[in-house]
C-alpha cells in the first residue's frame, strides 16, 4: 500500500489534497484488484480515472496562472497517462488478463510518486506565488 508523507508536499493545499485522494483511490484499486473482485475493480478503476483527469485538468489551470514556463511538457506527460489509463479501461472493460493487472499496478505505484517528487516539485515555485485559498 501506498503512504502519503508531507515530504510529498508540492506546497499548494488543493493539490496537495488532490496526491492524497490519488494515493486513497491507488490504495483502494490495489486493495481490490488483489480481492479479484472484477465489478469492484471496474468501479475503483473507473473513480481513478476519472479523479486523475480532473486533477490533471486543475493542476494544468493552475500552472497557466503562474506562468509555469514547462507547461507544454508537464501536459504532455498528463496526456500520455491520460492514454494509458484509457487503454487501460478497454482492457478493464473487455476483462484485463493478470499480467494486464500485474503491469498496471507496477505503472500506479511507481508512477504517482515519482511524478510528484519529479514533475511537479519542478512547479512548486512558480504556484508559490499564486493567491489560493
Amino acid at each position: 500500500m501506498l503512504e502519503w508523507k508531507e515530504s510529498y508536499s508540492v506546497g499548494v493545499d488543493v493539490i496537495d489534497k488532490d496526491h492524497k485522494i490519488l494515493v486513497t483511490l491507488i490504495n483502494r484499486y490495489l486493495e481490490e484488484s488483489r480481492n479479484q473482485s472484477p465489478i469492484m475493480v471496474h468501479n475503483v478503476f473507473r473513480d481513478l480515472k476519472n479523479y486523475t483527469g480532473f486533477h490533471f485538468d486543475r493542476e494544468e489551470s493552475l500552472m497557466a496562472q503562474c506562468g509555469y514556463e514547462h507547461l507544454e511538457e508537464h501536459k504532455k506527460q498528463h496526456d500520455a497517462v491520460r492514454e494509458l489509463l484509457e487503454d487501460y479501461s478497454r482492457k478493464v472493460t473487455r476483462g484485463a488478463s493478470k499480467e494486464d493487472v500485474e503491469n498496471f499496478k507496477d505503472f500506479l505505484t511507481s508512477w504517482l510518486f515519482n511524478h510528484v517528487l519529479v514533475e511537479d516539485f519542478k512547479y512548486k515555485e512558480c504556484m508559490s506565488t499564486l493567491d489560493l485559498p
